[in-house]
């Protein structure tokens, strides 16, 4: 995978997250103005926007914390 399509694969990794964020969850006025913001630079910058299907995850909606429970035969 070139640098290119790695940076592209984050930028639209980041505008699904964000795009989520403001679509599910309430947020405070000044939360919703910068997701707005932000989520409006990385289309604009990017020349895309992006199509969020209920099916996506990206890497930016999950926690990562310790394994609990790990075992194996």
């Amino acid at each position: 995978m070139a640098c290119s399509d790695a940076h592209e694969n984050n930028v639209m990794g980041i505008m699904v997250s964000l795009h989520r964020h403001l679509a599910q969850r309430s947020l405070d006025e000044p939360e919703r103005r910068f997701f707005s913001t932000s989520l409006r630079y990385l289309s604009t910058s990017s020349g895309r926007q992006v199509q969020v299907e209920s099916w996506m995850v990206t890497s930016y909606d999950v926690e990562f914390g310790p394994q609990i429970g790990v075992g194996g035969l």
